[in-house]
């Protein structure tokens, strides 16, 4: 599955923004100090943004290779940084703000892209509830609606029948957060088996991978790429960076406005492709059958 830096590289490639580097060349030891040391200088110019590690910063000025800098810019926080570490130069967009764009896309895609889940839970007899979070084969997924999972389907059986009895579907319920109300108490010990809608959660590390891909991977990198572009129009800095770089295919502001919404019509089609169909099926014994 695809990590979080993936999901930058295919966003970075729709954009056609890759980053220049260099190397920091004296250690910044403090979270108030506002020069850095760089390797090359030729590198920067004033006004542009680069990004330390978390940290992003913006340049005031530059003598040779001293710049003056603005700490935590774009709400980041600021940090003491090692010698050597590596100065990424964006053309326009920071990695810290990609990564915004990448959470941003994973809420838009909730809830209606998903996968399914099946557990099996083991119900007493004159039970009226279930609470969910006590369950420990449920401890991986949280329930709070609308960004987490939900219970789509229930299957049951009696603990009591044959193994090779098929499975029933079970409408006698009903999920309030974590917890499945039954309408009327369960006469007989069941086995149940839960389908549950999956979360996507919001990717916190480089590392991070998501629990999807396909139609839904595409659905996050154009939906991001549209929101980046369409945000160069109340950026006016940006955007005259940005038409230069691709002035064959955005060279106006109208030009631009229309690349943002052909990035985001793309994002909905690959959106409704990931949307999963709502299956009705009838599971047997070792067997789920759709």
């Amino acid at each position: 599955m695809a990590t979080r830096s993936d999901l930058r590289t295919a966003i970075r490639s729709l954009l056609r923004d890759w980053p220049d580097q260099d190397i920091l060349a004296a250690a910044i030891t403090t979270t108030t100090a506002t020069t850095l040391t760089c390797t090359d200088y030729t590198k920067y110019k004033t006004g542009q943004i680069i990004e330390l590690d978390s940290e992003v910063m913006r340049i005031q000025s530059i003598s040779t290779t001293t710049l003056t800098i603005t700490r935590g810019y774009m709400g980041t926080t600021a940090a003491t940084h090692v010698i050597s570490s590596i100065i990424y130069i964006p053309i326009l967009w920071p990695n810290y703000e990609l990564n915004l764009v990448i959470n941003q896309a994973i809420i838009w895609l909730r809830p209606e892209v998903w996968t399914a889940d099946e557990i099996s839970l083991l119900v007493a007899a004159d039970v009226v509830a279930v609470d969910l979070s006590a369950e420990a084969s449920l401890a991986a997924y949280t329930w709070n609606y609308p960004y987490g999972n939900r219970i789509m389907q229930i299957w049951q059986r009696p603990t009591s029948s044959s193994s090779d009895q098929r499975y029933c579907l079970f409408t006698n319920w009903q999920q309030y957060d974590t917890d499945i109300k039954f309408h009327n108490p369960i006469t007989e010990s069941m086995t149940m088996l839960l389908r549950i809608q999956a979360y996507q959660a919001e990717l916190t590390a480089d590392t991070t991978a998501l629990t999807c891909d396909g139609e839904a991977l595409e659905a996050i990198e154009y939906y991001a790429a549209g929101k980046l572009v369409k945000g160069l129009v109340l950026d006016r800095a940006r955007f005259t960076d940005y038409s230069a770089i691709v002035s064959d295919r955005a060279s106006t502001v109208q030009e631009l406005m229309a690349a943002g919404r052909d990035l985001i019509s793309q994002a909905l089609q690959a959106k409704k492709r990931a949307q999963r169909p709502y299956v009705t099926y009838r599971p047997v014994p070792g067997t789920l059958k759709y």
